[in-house]
């Protein structure tokens, strides 16, 4: 990844029905490829409907469109 490119939101696990959980291939790829870059991970927890996409998005990824989908409901945004 060049450093100029533009940072975006990757899923590295996600949680299917019936496998239970999966790894992300795009995400495996993306952190093969870094070698000798030094990586930071950022955790992020909280109750539902609190910020944490929105938070992600405009502080950590400085977006407005992309990244996290946000939304008005209760119901999950970033689940897959």
């Amino acid at each position: 990844m060049e450093q100029t490119e533009k940072g975006k939101a990757l899923p590295f696990i996600t949680f299917a029905e019936k496998q239970g959980f999966v790894l992300n291939k795009e995400a495996e790829q993306f952190l093969e490829s870094l070698q000798d870059c030094q990586l930071g991970v950022i955790s992020i927890v909280g109750k539902y409907r609190t910020g944490k996409s929105f938070f992600i998005n405009r502080v950590l990824l400085d977006t407005k469109k992309d990244g996290f989908n946000v939304g008005p409901t209760i119901n999950p945004c970033t689940k897959v």
